[in-house]
């Protein structure tokens, strides 16, 4: 099944990944879209730092966010991928991707999909993140970013799925997401408490070390 949605992906290629600077720019790098982008680096992970909730001057509780904690560049260190506050409508939003080490957090780009909507998977020495994007009721985007040992984010592949029926692009994405489970993460929700302090609360976790990857790259 896995296969057959690749390489049907491959014929769909697109990339729209964009970037949200937060220190001072490391690196300058080309987007598959052709834009430009600063690659940072954090001595603190962002995931710890309360996000302020401006409306107008009124200040309002700090933005809750959602994060995804795992291994993307097989260095046995984790990395985060951690939404962007106020990105997100019926459809979607943005997340930040930072790779871990040395206690050094860089900022290599930024992706999209919705929030839940996801699956993490290994083929050979690339880290898959499988996403379904709702558009309506009856459409959608099914597709996976891939993330190399160096820490870079592959061109997104993406493939618009619709029908009449409504239920048959979710049937078809939870038989995706079914099959590539193959890699271990944690995906949390924040609670900031009055003075600042963010933790972060367990939604789904798939950390299974016993697993292992005897799949071939079918792109």
């Amino acid at each position: 099944m896995v296969a057959v949605v690749k390489a049907l992906l491959l014929a769909c290629l697109a990339g729209w990944c964009t970037t949200v600077v937060f220190a001072q720019p490391l690196v300058r790098r080309k987007n598959p879209n052709g834009q430009f982008w600063e690659e940072v680096v954090l001595a603190r992970d962002p995931s710890l730092v309360a996000v302020t909730n401006l409306y107008g001057s009124v200040l309002r509780r700090p933005y809750e966010r959602w994060r995804i904690v795992t291994d993307l560049n097989n260095d046995g260190q984790d990395d985060l991928i951690l939404s962007v506050p106020g990105t997100f409508g019926n459809g979607g939003g943005s997340w930040n991707v930072y790779v871990c080490s040395n206690c050094q957090w860089r900022c290599v780009g930024e992706i999209g999909f919705q929030r839940g909507c996801f699956a993490m998977d290994k083929v050979l020495d690339e880290v898959q993140l499988w996403f379904y994007w709702h558009m309506s009721s009856h459409d959608g985007y099914l597709g996976y970013y891939s993330f190399s040992p160096d820490g870079r984010i592959g061109d997104v592949r993406q493939m618009l799925v619709e029908s009449k029926y409504n239920s048959l692009s979710e049937q078809l994405s939870k038989a995706v997401f079914g099959s590539v489970h193959g890699h271990p993460y944690r995906y949390e929700s924040s609670e900031t408490s009055a003075d600042g302090v963010v933790s972060w609360k367990t939604i789904r976790d798939w950390r299974q070390p016993h697993l292992t990857d005897t799949r071939k790259d079918a792109r």
